[in-house]
């Protein structure tokens, strides 16, 4: 077959569009993506940024102005990476040609979702990595898809995060709990806590991340609460990492990571259950306590950002050749 897409010997540019209005696990995931390329001799990355978007220390490329450019010009790359809405950056012409590979990370079940719209991006040619099977296999059922397309599990940097620890016996908060996502519940929870005099800390806003990671390197228990349908969903693997007893209440996206009494507890995503099992984890004997902390690190140690980046590089070093022969590749790599 001959090539369409031209042999370089000069660094390939992959560049990245992001509008950032305030900092997310979906950002943080394309800064992780980002960064893995900025590793490699045969690709160098930068990035566009809207208008609108805040360049202040909440956001990871602050301090990498030199890889960022200032007019969006997607024909004039070598790849293209896209995530979420980015897709809207480029006119419809431009979407289906296929002129350029593209690289579409796909964090959540919305995209499987026909009454949303991200769906309709689907049909555009590209190569897609799916940050867990659960995702994977919803948007792979729609039959919609054009292109190969991978699982990559979510990763975490396991060297940033242990800046953050504490021993348990040391920690001063006794349930936190990360309600960004549903406040009004994490409000609700939080209440009842009080009431029951547990040493409770609510986040039900943004705050910065390294103060994020500090208050959960300090509890010793954390309720995460994500929304009911998610891609992967990081912090409660940060808490895993961290050595906090996660709760997540069940959630369609990630049942492969968080599994009930083996690395963290699992109830029903109302405020009743939730309440029982809070009062569950503090009834628990220390032997089950620690058996559960284990294995929720070993989850961590599973989900290294370095496994991450592996499989990415595996992907991005055969590029060409998935993106000559996209319509003959089956769906694993």
């Amino acid at each position: 077959m001959k090539s369409d897409y031209p042999v370089k010997n000069t660094p390939l540019n992959i560049v990245f569009h992001r509008d950032f209005t305030g900092f997310s696990g979906g950002h943080l995931k394309v800064f992780n993506y980002f960064e893995h390329v900025k590793t490699t001799d045969n690709y160098s990355p930068t990035i566009y940024f809207t208008p609108e978007s805040i360049l202040d220390t909440q956001n990871p490329w602050n301090q990498l102005t030199e890889f960022h450019v200032k007019k969006w010009e997607p024909e004039k790359s070598d790849i293209l990476f896209l995530a979420g809405n980015d897709w809207a950056s480029l006119s419809p012409d431009f979407q289906q040609t296929g002129a350029i590979p593209v690289i579409n990370l796909i964090q959540g079940l919305r995209h499987a979702d026909p009454g949303h719209s991200l769906y309709k991006y689907l049909t555009n040619p590209a190569i897609r990595i799916f940050v867990s099977q659960e995702t994977a296999d919803a948007v792979r059922n729609t039959g919609c898809i054009n292109g190969p397309s991978f699982v990559i599990p979510n990763g975490t940097d396991l060297e940033e995060l242990r800046k953050y620890h504490k021993k348990r016996e040391d920690r001063e908060i006794e349930l936190l709990i990360v309600g960004l996502k549903n406040p009004e519940m994490a409000r609700l929870i939080a209440s009842h806590c009080e009431q029951k005099q547990i040493r409770v800390k609510c986040l039900d806003c943004q705050v910065p991340r390294p103060d994020f990671l500090r208050l959960m390197g300090n509890s010793l228990s954390a309720l995460c609460l994500p929304l009911e349908k998610e891609g992967f969903y990081l912090p409660g693997l940060e808490g895993m990492a961290l050595e906090t007893l996660v709760i997540c209440p069940q959630f369609e996206g990630n049942k492969i990571l968080y599994q009930h009494r083996k690395n963290c507890l699992v109830p029903k995503y109302n405020p009743e259950s939730i309440a029982e099992v809070i009062e569950t984890s503090r009834k628990m004997s220390v032997i089950e306590l620690n058996m559960i902390i284990a294995e929720a690190a070993q989850s961590a140690l599973k989900h290294e950002l370095s496994r991450e980046r592996t499989d990415f590089l595996k992907i991005l070093n055969n590029v060409r050749q998935l993106w000559n022969n996209r319509t003959a590749f089956n769906n694993e790599f």
